[in-house]
Formats: structure tokens, C-alpha cells, sequence
């Protein structure tokens, strides 16, 4: 029975008593501690204009969330990826537009890995495909044709008789 009595008396002094409020290290309350988590700020934001407002930190490449004016969190999710990091680390809209660079390459606008197609000529490669600090290069046994352009699409005319060569952009790479 005494070991049964000890048991409780240890039980009990482990649940904290209702109504005091909890302490941290620095025994201020955690009230009266602000609270910075990009999660209750979006919130707190959400709350005074009445409006969701976006949780950045939780955005990704496929998903989003949302502090909504309640109190209440919203997450969106796609199949797959809708957006991108640009360079300068903000989110844009997956663009595979292929736009010329200064050297006569062609890169897609955002992808979610970084894709630059041959200008043309003897080179280093036909395709390079960047991501997270890896870079993969395809290249071509002969010099190449500077590309002609098209929304997502480089057509590389007469690579070999009579066939030319069309490498297009897409959302990954």
C-alpha cells in the first residue's frame, strides 16, 4: 500500500495547479512574452485588418498557409509545383518562358531547378540543369545552330539533314 500512496503523491505533483500561469526561465509569464513564430504574427495580422494573410515561412513550392481572421489556419496544396524562388529569394509563378541571356544562352524565366539551353556553336553543353548547388550539363557531339525561341520551346534547325532539334522548359526543369 505505501508504494501505492508514494506512486500518487508523484502523480499529483506533476500536474500543474489550474489557473497559475506557467513560467519560463526567466520566471516572466509566458503572457507576458511575446510571442515572434512567423505563424502567430500572420495571425495577429489576419486578426486586426480581417483579412488571411500569408504564413511565408510555411510557403513552398507546391503549398501555402494561411492565418485566417478567426484564429483558424488554412493550408493550400497542389499536386505540383505552382511556384518558385526567384534570386532574390521571393516566391513568383512557375514561368518556363525562355528568355535570352547576355552570352546568346536561353533560360526558362522560374523553374524550380535553374534550366539554360545552348546559345548555339561548340559549347560547354546543350542543357544545364541546376539545383541546390548540383549542376547536370548535357551536351551535343557537334556545333549547334543559335536556337529560335518560342514560349517554352528552343528549335535547333538542321542538327543533322533534315531534322532539327526542339528542347522545351517545363515547370522542374
Amino acid at each position: 500500500m505505501r508504494n501505492g500512496a508514494i506512486a500518487v503523491a508523484l502523480l499529483a505533483c506533476a500536474v500543474p495547479v489550474a489557473g497559475a500561469p506557467a513560467a519560463l526561465a526567466d520566471d516572466k509569464p509566458v503572457s507576458a512574452k511575446a510571442d515572434r513564430t512567423p505563424e502567430s504574427q500572420a495571425s495577429s495580422l489576419a486578426a486586426e485588418t480581417g483579412d488571411r494573410v500569408i504564413v511565408d515561412a510555411a510557403t513552398t513550392e507546391s503549398s501555402q498557409v494561411f492565418a485566417n481572421p478567426d484564429g483558424t489556419f488554412t493550408q493550400e496544396m497542389n499536386a505540383a509545383p505552382v511556384r518558385a524562388r526567384k534570386d532574390d529569394g521571393t516566391w513568383a509563378p512557375i514561368d518556363t518562358t525562355l528568355v535570352r541571356e547576355a552570352d546568346g544562352s536561353a533560360r526558362a524565366e522560374n523553374t524550380t531547378a535553374g534550366l539554360t539551353f545552348s546559345g548555339g556553336g561548340k559549347g560547354d553543353g546543350l542543357v544545364t540543369l541546376k539545383d541546390e548547388g548540383h549542376a547536370l550539363r548535357l551536351g551535343w557531339p557537334t556545333a549547334l545552330p543559335e536556337p529560335r525561341l518560342d514560349g517554352a520551346t528552343a528549335t535547333y534547325a538542321g542538327v543533322l539533314p533534315d531534322v532539327d532539334l526542339k528542347l522545351t522548359a517545363l515547370d522542374s526543369g
